[in-house]
């Protein structure tokens, strides 16, 4: 399969769906092994090259936001995060602007 198109989106770490059903919707395949393969393909790309897994260390939350493994409930089980230098460079690029004074500043006062 070549470049698979823009609008064809997989979310990786979903639970699996009837065969078929919205994973590739408007595609037509020869068989159903046709359609694993172009799946494994997209998913393959995208966390090949244009993905970065996150692999950050967050303390650990209250015992009642925790599972009973000790891992948070905001956590899908099983699940790895990823994200892409796009956004890591939009979050630096926030980050630096965030430290300067160039902007609109409001005179600080003294509460009355």
């Amino acid at each position: 399969m070549a470049d698979p198109p823009g609008d064809v989106l997989i979310e990786v770490g979903e639970p699996p769906r009837r065969p078929g059903s919205t994973t590739t919707p408007g595609f037509g395949f020869a068989s159903m092994t046709a359609r694993e393969q172009a799946v494994e393909q997209v998913v393959a790309a995208a966390l090949g090259v244009e993905s970065i897994e996150l692999a950050v260390e967050v303390p650990p939350p209250p015992a009642l936001l925790q599972r009973a493994n000790g891992e948070s409930v905001f956590n899908r089980c099983g699940s790895t995060r990823y994200t892409s230098h796009a956004v890591l460079d939009a979050e630096a690029r926030l980050l630096a602007a965030a430290g300067t004074t160039a902007g609109p500043m409001m005179a600080r006062t003294p509460p009355r």
